[in-house]
Formats: C-alpha cells, sequence, structure tokens
C-alpha cells in the first residue's frame, strides 16, 4: 500500500483528466454516426456514470493493485483505438462501431472508478481529498477533450494524448513502487512503440474509401478518382469539397455528404426548386423591394436560384452557423449562375435561430427558405421547432411564403408528418411537394392558393396529409419529438437516404 497523500491526489486528478477526455472521444464517435443531440447529450453523462458506479462496485470484490489497474487502462485504451477508431464502421459496420464505442467508454469509465476507490482507500487522508482531486481533474479533462484536442487537432491525437498521459502516470508509478530501472525503462520503450503506432498507422482504407482527416466513408467510386479541392477544420467538424469522377462537386463535413451541385442539372435538384418556387410564388409582389432570407448556405444552389429572381432592388439576408463555410462555398463558384458575392447578398454568420429571435424593428421578409441537411444535427435540430417558425413568422410578411427543405421521400414518414404538423401549428396555409425527390414545404399566413403552383399529383397528397398531418406531435423545443424519429442506427436513415441521393 502506496499511503503518501500528494502522489495519490495527483493521480487522482490524472485519472479524472483522462476519463473524461476518453469518453469525449467516445462521444464523438457516436455523434457522427448517430447524430442525434438528445441521445449524444445523455450519452456521454450515463456511460460515464454507469460505468464509474460498476468500476467501484468491482474494485471492492477485486482487489487489484493500482499498477495493475493503470495497465488494463492503457490496455483498454489501445484496444478501443484499433476497434472503434482505426477499423471503425468500414470494418465492422454501423451497429458494432457503437456499440463498440460505448463498451470501451464503459470499461474505461469502469476502470477509472475501480483507480479512485483504491486511491479512496490508500489515502492517509481518507478519500474525501481523493473525491475533490478526480472532479477537478474530470473538468480539466473536459474542457480538454472537448473544446481543444477534438476540436482542434481530431481524434487521432485525442487518444494518442490520452493514451500518452496514461503512460507517463504509468512510468512514474513503477518509478515509485517499482525503482528497478529495467522494469520502467523495458514500459518506457512498449510505450513509446504504442504511440509511434497510433499515431502513424493509417486507419484502414482501400479503394472504395475517401479518408481525409475526418473519418472515413465509404464510397462507391475508385479513391483515385477523387480530388479534395478544399479542406479545413471547423467549430462543426472537418468541411471539405470534393469533385468526383463525374466532375460533380460534393460538399461534405467529417466526410459526411452535405450537398452536391451538378451543372448542367441545377434547376433539377432539390435545393434549387425550394428556393425557386418561393420565389415565383411571389413574383406579383407588388412591393418596390424584396427582403428575403436563407438559412443554411451549404454549395450554394438554394441562394443561386433565389438571387436569380430576385429583382435588383431585392435584399438577400444568407444566414450560416458556420465560420467556415463560406470559404468552402467559394468552390462551387464557378457552376453557379449567382453567388453570395452578388450585391444584394449579405452574408450573417450566425445560429440562425437566434438570429430569427433577436431581429426587431426591421422591415418584414417576402420568402424565407431553410435549407438544411441532418436536421437532427445539435446544430441545427432547433432550427425545425415550433418556436423557430414563431420566429420567423414574426419577421415574415402577411402573405410572404416559408420554404422548408428536408431529407424526408415520403410525405407520410413520422418526420414528414411532424413537421407538417409543426409547421400547421403557426401557419395556417402548408402545403407539401415530393416531385423534386424529397419533401418539401411551403407555409404562408394568409395565403391559400400555395397549392395551385404544386402538380396534380403533389396537391393530392396534400389532400390527405392535411387531415393524417393534424394528428402529429408537434415539434417543440421542450419535447423535440423528431428527434426520436430520426435515431436510426439500426434502420432506414438520414443516412442511408443521402447515399442514395449523391450516388455515393
Amino acid at each position: 500500500m502506496y499511503t503518501k497523500s500528494g502522489p495519490i491526489i495527483l493521480l487522482a486528478f490524472l485519472v479524472g483528466v483522462w476519463s473524461l477526455g476518453a469518453q469525449f472521444i467516445f462521444n464523438r464517435i457516436i455523434f457522427f454516426y448517430i447524430a442525434n443531440s438528445e441521445y449524444v447529450a445523455a450519452s456521454i453523462i450515463s456511460i460515464h456514470l454507469a460505468g464509474f458506479w460498476l468500476g467501484t462496485l468491482v474494485a471492492q470484490r477485486f482487489r487489484l493493485d493500482i499498477l495493475s489497474l493503470i495497465g488494463l487502462t492503457i490496455l483498454a485504451t489501445l484496444v478501443a483505438n484499433i476497434i472503434v477508431w482505426r477499423i471503425g464502421a468500414a470494418v465492422i459496420g454501423l451497429p458494432l462501431t457503437v456499440i463498440s464505442a460505448v463498451v470501451c467508454g464503459l470499461v474505461l469509465a469502469a476502470l477509472s472508478g475501480a483507480l479512485v476507490v483504491r486511491l479512496m482507500g490508500d489515502s492517509s487522508e481518507g478519500g474525501r481529498g481523493v473525491v475533490i482531486a478526480d472532479s477537478a481533474g474530470s473538468v480539466l479533462g473536459a474542457v480538454l477533450g472537448g473544446f481543444i484536442l477534438i476540436p482542434q487537432f481530431g481524434l487521432s491525437i485525442a487518444f494518442a494524448s490520452v493514451l500518452a498521459l496514461q503512460s507517463v502516470v504509468m512510468v512514474g508509478m513503477l518509478m515509485v513502487l517499482r525503482p528497478g530501472l529495467r522494469s520502467t525503462l523495458a514500459f518506457g520503450i512498449l510505450v513509446i512503440a504504442a504511440l509511434v503506432v497510433t499515431l502513424q498507422a493509417p486507419r484502414q482504407s482501400g479503394k472504395d474509401m475517401l479518408v481525409v482527416d475526418g473519418l472515413p466513408i465509404e464510397r462507391t467510386h475508385d479513391q483515385a478518382q477523387m480530388r479534395v479541392l478544399y479542406s479545413d477544420n471547423s467549430p462543426y467538424g472537418l468541411v471539405s469539397v470534393v469533385l468526383d469522377a463525374d466532375r460533380a462537386k460534393k460538399l461534405l463535413i467529417d466526410n459526411r455528404p452535405l450537398c452536391v451541385a451538378r451543372n448542367p442539372g441545377l434547376e433539377e435538384l432539390s435545393e434549387w426548386v425550394v428556393g425557386a418556387v418561393p420565389m415565383d410564388i411571389m413574383k406579383f409582389n407588388p412591393r418596390p423591394e424584396w427582403r428575403t432570407a436563407n438559412v443554411g448556405l451549404g454549395c450554394g444552389v438554394t441562394v443561386a436560384a433565389m438571387l436569380g429572381k430576385l429583382p435588383p432592388s431585392g435584399k438577400l439576408d444568407i444566414v450560416e452557423i458556420n465560420p467556415d463555410m463560406p470559404a468552402a462555398q467559394k468552390n462551387f463558384w464557378p457552376d453557379l449562375p449567382h453567388t453570395p458575392d452578388d450585391a444584394r447578398a449579405s452574408i450573417h454568420i450566425e445560429d440562425g435561430f437566434r438570429f430569427f429571435a433577436e431581429r426587431k424593428d426591421q422591415p418584414f421578409y417576402d420568402v424565407v427558405v431553410i435549407d438544411l441537411a441532418w436536421m437532427q444535427n445539435m446544430n441545427a435540430t432547433h432550427l425545425f421547432s415550433q418556436e423557430m417558425y414563431e420566429n420567423i413568422a414574426r419577421n415574415l410578411q402577411d402573405d410572404g411564403v416559408l420554404a422548408v427543405w428536408s431529407e424526408e421521400s415520403n410525405p407520410f414518414s413520422a418526420v414528414s408528418l411532424i413537421m407538417y404538423r409543426t409547421l400547421r401549428e403557426v401557419f395556417p396555409h402548408v402545403v407539401i411537394d415530393t416531385t423534386s425527390g424529397v419533401a418539401l414545404y411551403y407555409a404562408s399566413k394568409t395565403r391559400g392558393d400555395l397549392v395551385n403552383f404544386l402538380s396534380s399529383e403533389a396537391t393530392q397528397a396534400n389532400v390527405w396529409i392535411s387531415e393524417i398531418g393534424m394528428k402529429a406531435p408537434v415539434n417543440r423545443l421542450d419535447n423535440l419529438v423528431m428527434n426520436r424519429h430520426k435515431f436510426t442506427v439500426f434502420g432506414d436513415s438520414t443516412w442511408d437516404r443521402l447515399f442514395d441521393k449523391y450516388d455515393l
């Protein structure tokens, strides 16, 4: 038993650092695959606390010494790095990857709990100082993992940093408890080798993988025929623009497809349609100066459609939360008839919800378009809430039109009906159109003629959905019911639809 309080308190602090740091790594991987704010936010807390609790129970039954527990922690970190990150969904599949991330998170948290219990028993001053030190370390680990390591340096460096911290602690404890130089030197060499492998070994890849700095995503095109035009880290993930073998440009975030631009063929894209239709509806607007807004810059297809129909005296506010998106979107300028550098357009780097919530005493908009993918993401889910639509309605002309793009291809899916019901909670007139391949919504406070701008088959669908849709729940900030219908790790999902849509 080692009873000196100073080293024990320091060790408890470092256990907290690597424990929460590792949990943020697993949380980031889980979030990438399920992208659901409610479930992901809950996972980092429930996994860590459940594992920690299990570790405290196991520690009382199996009296492992400190060196053994640290050694098992290092081993668990290496295994997690290989299975969850290096191999990942490309080899073991999506469900097993998520399950592995959860299991590894539980194991590491359990080992941390066991270490804390053991340190509490060994401390000559009791457990109070150990608990305080571990809590302080957990705070630092969360800050380092969530704000610095993962967003700034990526998951490989984050894994290596956790492993390095654990290894340094192991070497230090060996020097204290096993002063023999041979064992310390041998372990040090082993640690250095493990770090080199962790940092340098490439993730599983092959001709069917596009690998930039984000997570690898399986693709049908040969990697040699795929060219990365732009790649940069942003607060919301790695933003990339790639050119495929068919000369189509795709915008990716962490290698997940966000949008595509093909020219010729722009006017056939749903992103173009959702911007063009409300402008056509308002083309007989007698007001001399149109005010319009687009939430979500993306590839700029919707912006191009709106600018193409905007009068010379009109104004377009482009609201985009990601500060790196305008730079990435410039790669699409050669393929677009109109671009955000148009004198009529202004880009606002701001959350769309806050933009409309805080907008007061300014001219009303004639047209507002929400063109966002990944509706269940943490930075987007609130933009499909009743409160968001209420803020827009407050800034919209009585005869103005709100258009909303969605990922849903079936107008009668649970998510489609929830979106319809939520819009109807705010706007008396709502229609849905799926002729472009996905569900597009058009809403107005006073215009009852919206259906006249749709095809005949869409007209019939709206007769049915007007009855069925009103039975669906409303998506509110205090109860984001739409999210729970997007948690689809084991079934049809946004992931699948995006891959089908962009032929990935």
